[in-house]
């Protein structure tokens, strides 16, 4: 979107926010003075909509009122506490109308579980009684807020699916459970506050279910004596609420999203099934039978696997083939999900890093940093001279490699990278050594280590379509996990300069807010580049992507550069570090949603890219 489209529409939401609540818009800028902030404008014009009949101005601005008095106490974390106001403020005040309209029932005396998701059906639970599943839980009505973003038709029926998605977990994830946030989200069946049509979809059963089918490292049920750890045993009394605590991959959560919208079924397998189904040559037939479009979606980015991890039965060339075989005889599209180019540049990293190289020799000059790199081949080192801390990455066939931090003269070098450096020869034992096949065939490569991604640290931006959703930052050690992950706050970020070089000055709060503007600019530049450049192996940027950022140096005026880009269905989309509220499931709505609406619009023929990619306000929101 751009800055001249951004004013319009933000012009045009208050004028209609204005209109409905009776108010001038002078009043309306005194009452929230903020600038530009489409997102909370478009957050508080469907939240007036909804509840301006049945509760009035007044009430709404008291709610509103108690939100942002809440934040700005420093009741909540990973956002800003100085701001006059802030999209949560929107979300909680959301929440607090919700329960005004309607007090959730007693949990002692009302067991029915919710049927909000089209999949839940009495046929689905045909001959299931209470005696089937652990517990019941109390049907909670879903916040209105949340409940619009995914409204289903007027008529009350979602369709039939045009598109069948076949997930298969690849990682090595023995239990989702042992996560700390970074790729799960917490489901708790019995808390009565669960808001969203997806979360309150989640019975007791629906989770027992997908734990048996898809594994623990998708779904791990802790009230479950079969699969409870012995370390977590008897850690909560049997009727408490976290005892029913479930944790969920937020991919699940994801594609849970997507199917709300109608448009798309989903099972969820683990491994074990994909290579059965590959040694009975029976996945084709599987995968035809359904009489639709069908993905199959097998993200294996992470965690990472080797060929041997995966297992004899096993290999992408195998499931490539079994693909295109099914696809030649069925009437409709089957196809992998990513695509096999796609995922084959994820995992091998090499091809990303050179397209980056080449699009920034013609990017505007604010966006075209670079840190230096070579590719480890034989030959003159094209990092020869360079002094300091480098990153050394491989390829592999099935996950992006290790990366490790070496000083750029390390020994340990020779024995991976093929070029000269000039810091050390290479001996013909080393090249033979290579060659023979004593090394792995992957492929590494080393980079120049930017001192800010120690020092300051880096950004993980999550794009929805063209869209910058959100984003945390990542203080620590670089690629430690246990380092300090946080909301992107521009005053937190972008303005004490001076914390991190005592020889930079700070800036103000505006010109920190002006930072963070330059980098939603700098990722929706990147992302439609990198898009238009080569579109067949950045397909699933269409729905979102991850961007791993660092900044050139340390001031107002560094550049940000991409790090890493990796494709959503296998990033760890941090959701309890974001600047969201709980349950955290916002990415994976919007994901989800953004999903559905592109292979809804393939199936109906259109553009794979949506016609407006800046999702309007109906897209968001629904329409007033």
């Amino acid at each position: 979107m751009t800055s001249d489209r951004a004013r319009k529409r933000v012009a045009s939401l208050k004028r209609r926010i204005a209109q409905r609540i009776g108010i001038s818009q002078s009043e309306l800028r005194k009452t929230f003075p903020i600038q530009g902030q489409s997102t909370l404008w478009e957050k508080l014009n469907k939240l007036t909509s909804n509840y301006i009949d049945s509760h009035g101005w007044e009430v709404i601005l008291d709610a509103l009122k108690t939100a942002q008095q809440t934040r700005q106490n420093g009741f909540i974390t990973g956002c800003s506490h100085s701001k006059p106001w802030q999209p949560i403020d929107i979300q909680n005040a959301a929440k607090s109308l919700s329960n005004i309209a309607s007090s959730a029932p007693d949990p002692q005396t009302s067991f029915e579980a919710p049927r909000t998701l089209a999949s839940h059906t009495q046929a689905d639970t045909a001959g299931m009684n209470d005696s089937d599943s652990l517990y019941s839980f109390p049907s909670i009505p879903s916040s209105p807020s949340r409940e619009s973003l995914v409204a289903p038709p007027e008529d009350g029926s979602q369709g039939v699916p045009g598109v069948h998605v076949v997930f298969c977990d690849m990682t090595q994830f023995e239990d989702i459970a042992k996560d700390r946030g970074f790729r799960s989200l917490t489901v708790n069946p019995r808390d009565p506050f669960f808001r969203g049509s997806v979360m309150n979809s989640l019975t007791q059963q629906t989770l027992s279910e997908l734990q048996r089918k898809a594994g623990r490292g998708l779904c791990s049920n802790l009230s479950e004596p079969m699969v409870v750890d012995e370390s977590r045993a008897g850690i909560w009394p049997e009727n408490s609420p976290n005892s029913a605590t479930v944790h969920v991959h937020a991919i699940v959560l994801t594609l849970l999203w997507a199917k709300h919208q109608g448009s798309i079924s989903v099972e969820f397998h683990d491994r074990d099934w994909l290579e059965d189904m590959l040694r009975k040559h029976s996945l084709e037939d599987y995968l035809e039978a359904f009489g639709k479009q069908v993905l199959l979606f097998t993200p294996m980015r992470r965690l990472h696997m080797t060929e041997s991890q995966l297992g004899s039965d096993f290999n992408p060339a195998a499931l490539d083939a079994a693909i295109e075989h099914a696809n030649a005889r069925s009437e409709h599209e089957i196809k992998s999900y990513p695509s096999r180019s796609e995922a084959q540049a994820d995992r091998t990293r090499t091809s990303d890093m050179r397209l980056l190289e080449e699009v920034a020799k013609h990017a505007p000059e604010k966006f075209s940093f670079r840190p230096r790199l070579c590719y480890g081949k034989a030959g003159e080192c094209q990092m020869k001279g360079f002094e300091g801390q480098v990153i050394e990455r491989c390829d592999s066939t099935t996950s992006p490699g290790m990366t490790v931090i070496y000083e750029s003269d390390d020994v340990r070098l020779n024995g991976t990278l093929e070029c000269n450096s000039g810091y050390f020869r290479r001996t013909d034992k080393f090249s033979t050594r290579r060659i023979t096949g004593s090394y792995r065939k992957d492929r590494y490569f080393h980079q120049e280590l930017i001192p800010t991604l120690l020092n300051w640290g880096e950004i993980h931006v999550i794009m929805v379509g063209s869209e910058y959703f959100c984003a945390c930052i990542r203080h620590g050690k670089y690629g430690d996990k246990d380092s300090f992950v946080s909301a992107v706050i521009a005053d937190r970020c972008f303005k004490e300069w001076k914390r991190f070089d005592e020889n930079v000055e700070n800036v103000t709060t505006a010109e920190a807010e002006a930072k963070v503007k330059e980098l939603e600019e700098f990722c929706r530049w990147w992302r439609d580049e990198l898009i238009k450049r080569k579109p067949e192996v950045f397909e699933t940027f269409k729905v979102a992507v991850r961007f791993d950022i660092g900044i050139s140096k340390i001031g107002a005026d560094a550049q940000f550069f991409i790090n890493e880009m990796p494709r959503w269905p296998g990033a760890d989309f941090m959701s309890f570090f974001m600047d969201f509220s709980y349950p955290y499931d916002e990415i994976c709505q919007a994901i989800g949603q953004k999903f559905a609406a592109e292979y809804e619009s393939i199936v109906a023929g259109e553009s794979e890219e949506m016609k407006d990619e800046t999702m309007s306000d109906s897209d968001l929101y629904g329409d007033d």
